[in-house]
């Protein structure tokens, strides 16, 4: 009986000391940034991609960051992260340096941008398998501080949400370290120009095809007029 109390307190005392490791391990960087774990069935990264591109720098093993073209106070990081496996991930930070964050950027800027990235790198076959519909899921869940490895956001059961609320959570034994980085040397990845509404495409080539129309009309009465004012000379 003396044997069972004292493992039971021994575990007690193991989850508590999990507990606050966990709790301790959210970082300044972390409030500071969205995360999001790509483990969806079917989701792919094509980290060679993004690096050929010259938009993005190689910042640790297999992670490429680059402040992004839609607000440059924003560091974007892609890459693998481990859960249960290994997943692409993307992280939008705040940049952090003598702990305190280099620009006041709200919620709203945070989300908005990793909308905008996620869009991006899907269309251009960097990230394959996420859907409209994911991109749309993510960025309506998706809060400042969903970040590090409690409170990343994750795939499981049809819904993305934060990875300490899943089947698949286990706490860290020890927490991780943030790699440093030089956030002003980091390429910026630049936005793409404005889209041209297919409506207004359409009206402006329609406009020109009358424009043509009404020359050549032009040109072919024009004869016939020079021979009727003779004719009338």
């Amino acid at each position: 009986m003396r044997r069972v109390l004292l493992l039971a307190c021994a575990l007690a005392v193991l989850a508590a000391t999990l507990g606050v490791v966990a709790q301790s391990c959210i970082t300044l960087e972390d409030s500071l940034a969205v995360e999001v774990v790509l483990n969806k069935p079917g989701v792919s990264l094509n980290l060679a991609a993004l690096l050929g591109s010259g938009h993005a720098r190689s910042v640790s093993g297999e992670v490429a960051g680059y402040r992004s073209g839609f607000d440059d106070r924003l560091v974007v990081l892609v890459g693998y992260t481990r859960i249960s496996a290994s997943y692409p991930f993307i992280r939008v930070q705040v940049p952090v340096a003598g702990g305190k964050p280099l620009y006041a950027v709200g919620e709203g800027e945070v989300v908005a941008v990793l909308r905008e990235e996620l869009e991006r790198l899907a269309s251009q076959g960097v990230l394959r398998g996420l859907t409209a519909g994911d991109i749309e899921a993510i960025a309506s869940r998706a809060r400042l501080g969903d970040a590090g490895w409690d409170l990343r956001l994750v795939y499981e059961d049809g819904e993305w949400k934060p990875f300490n609320t899943t089947k698949m959570y286990t706490p860290l034994s020890a927490c991780p370290v943030h790699p440093e980085l030089d956030y002003e040397s980091l390429p910026v990845y630049p936005a793409p120009g404005p889209r041209i509404p297919v409506a207004l495409l359409v009206a402006v080539a329609l406009a020109v095809a009358i424009a043509i129309y009404a020359l050549r009309l032009r040109r072919k009465r024009s004869p016939a007029l020079d021979v009727r004012h003779r004719s009338s000379a």
